[in-house]
């Protein structure tokens, strides 16, 4: 397993194809998410890396800039 790295889920923040409200058109203009949105991706999250990292098996995990977000906006 040396050498090998795990991937992420895909994940943009700006895109709501999912989704049949998109998170602009439901919440307002200045709500906290998209303050998070812009904040989260310039923190070093790199321990959140290492870790994810190191487990290779099972299905790629959620990106972890996605999933800081989520954890610090609930």
């Amino acid at each position: 397993m040396e050498g090998r790295h795990k991937t992420y889920r895909t994940w943009d923040a700006q895109q709501n194809g999912h989704d049949p409200i998109a998170p602009r058109d439901a919440l307002p203009e200045n709500d906290l998410v998209f303050f998070l949105i812009d904040l989260i991706p310039q923190l070093d999250l790199t321990p959140f890396h290492v870790y994810d990292s190191r487990e290779l098996r099972g299905q790629p995990p959620f990106d972890v800039t996605m999933m800081v977000t989520l954890l610090v906006y609930a």
